[in-house]
């Protein structure tokens, strides 16, 4: 019996896929002014120079790991890790397409959980890929409702082109390309946020994402003082103390002090521990992808911006101002979406 045979490279098949579908759109080049506040180098991007941001970056803000090769990696140790470095080395020569037997082949879709079309994927470089199409499915969604002009009952103005009238009031200058980035990574939040809407109503994906946006908090911070409410708790001490109760090796309260300032960026691996407090820990995790987007957004202004030393509460009260503008424009673009599809007449949606 034959390995089945690997599907094509996924540098070639996404070079193709960037000129044909959307969903794998590459970041635009944007240029630093100056390092990220908090997430240093995640962008791959060096300050003075033009580049594109890595699209590694969105599988840093939903799981909280750096490359694809470092969440295969505590993939393995989490289902075998007195085997971890056998099967990883067996994996990364499965990758490079070195001769790999069946035994081995079968060892890794086990300890993977994957079929072996699944492995194959994972072999072939394809699991950034999945995660940049989730976050260009989002911006889709925005777009599907933003996408037709609005205009003004009153002024004739399309609602829908509001970017140059948002960048005009802002107390710091930010290049096109630069607030292009922002703007993905924003209405990515509001399409998630439409799609959180159909899924799960209850959640108030609008109203929450505001709540971390707050600019009296870092991001993190409002996503603590959330997690604090939930669980009952009125101060971070008393969050913390839950968390001792429940985990043998928490994260200390000091540390928890500094990532609530934004002192540090919190690691993903310590937000997991906090996420097992929540109620509803599928609510907790997608609201905890929210703060960090917001967070990078956050620090690419700080970073970009052509004013120096911009405070994070500047950044931050830019970011909301945004984010709530793009929340509307969502809302205006629905409502006009709902009236156009009443004013269809029966007949004609029936033919």
């Amino acid at each position: 019996m034959e390995i089945p045979e690997r599907a094509i490279s996924i540098e070639a098949a996404s070079t193709t896929a960037q000129a044909s579908d959307p969903l794998r759109a590459p970041f635009e080049p944007v240029m630093l002014r100056r390092p990220l506040p908090l997430f240093g180098l995640a962008l791959g991007l060096i300050p003075g120079a033009t580049a594109a941001p890595k699209t590694e970056i969105v599988l840093r803000l939903i799981t909280g790991h750096e490359s694809e090769k470092a969440l295969i990696r505590d993939a393995l140790r989490a289902k075998d890790p007195r085997n971890l470095e056998k099967n990883f080395k067996n994996f990364e020569n499965l990758r490079e397409g070195r001769d790999t037997t069946l035994r081995v082949f079968e060892e890794l879709q086990v300890a993977l959980d994957r079929d072996a079309s699944g492995l194959r994927a994972l072999a072939d470089g394809q699991l950034v890929d999945v995660f940049v199409i989730c976050e260009r499915a989002a911006n889709s969604c925005f777009s599907a409702v933003t996408s037709k002009p609005v205009h003004c009952r009153h002024c004739k103005a399309d609602q829908m082109a509001d970017t140059d009238i948002w960048l005009n009031q802002q107390p710091v200058r930010l290049g096109p390309s630069e607030r292009r980035f922002i703007d993905r990574l924003l209405t990515a939040l509001v399409g998630a946020s439409l799609l959180g809407e159909m899924f799960m109503p209850d959640s108030a994906p609008f109203d929450a994402t505001l709540l971390l946006i707050d600019s009296k908090r870092h991001p993190i911070g409002n996503w603590l003082k959330w997690l604090q409410q939930q669980c009952g708790c009125t101060k971070l001490d008393e969050l913390h103390a839950k968390l001792a109760r429940k985990h043998e090796h928490p994260v200390s309260g000091r540390q928890l002090e500094k990532y609530s300032s934004g002192q540090d960026l919190m690691p993903f691996r310590a937000a997991e521990q906090l996420i097992t407090l929540a109620p509803d820990s599928g609510v907790a995790r997608a609201l905890l992808i929210a703060a960090r987007t917001l967070t990078l957004a956050v620090d690419f202004i700080c970073a970009v911006a052509e004013e120096c030393d911009v405070s994070r509460e500047t950044a931050q009260g830019m970011v909301d101002s945004r984010l709530r503008g793009l929340q509307m424009k969502a809302r205006i673009g629905e409502d006009a979406a709902f009236r156009e599809l009443k004013a269809v007449e029966p007949e004609a949606v029936l033919s």
